[in-house]
């Protein structure tokens, strides 16, 4: 067992583990940038599920895949369906 501050681990892989993989995702900012977007306008697509995004505490975060997805494709346009449930 180690500890970093007050949290303990039962072995060492299990930290790092837990934050290689958060660094294999993408943020909001870096997908908006990159296309080009506000953050208001990806936010907006992970809300309506046109982007795929995974809870990372808090935070949602975008695989590689999704986000080479969105890169190649586009931010799918939102349906009137999408757009009254607002």
């Amino acid at each position: 067992m180690f500890s970093t501050s007050s949290i303990v681990f039962d072995a060492p892989y299990q930290y790092i583990n837990r934050w290689s993989r958060t660094k294999m995702m993408k943020t909001c900012k870096q997908l908006a940038e990159e296309m080009l977007v506000s953050r208001s306008t990806v936010y907006r697509a992970m809300e309506d599920g046109r982007i795929a995004a995974v809870p990372a505490g808090r935070l949602k975060r975008i695989t590689d895949e999704e986000f080479a997805r969105v890169l190649r494709d586009g931010i799918p346009e939102a349906t009137s369906r999408m757009r009254d449930a607002h």
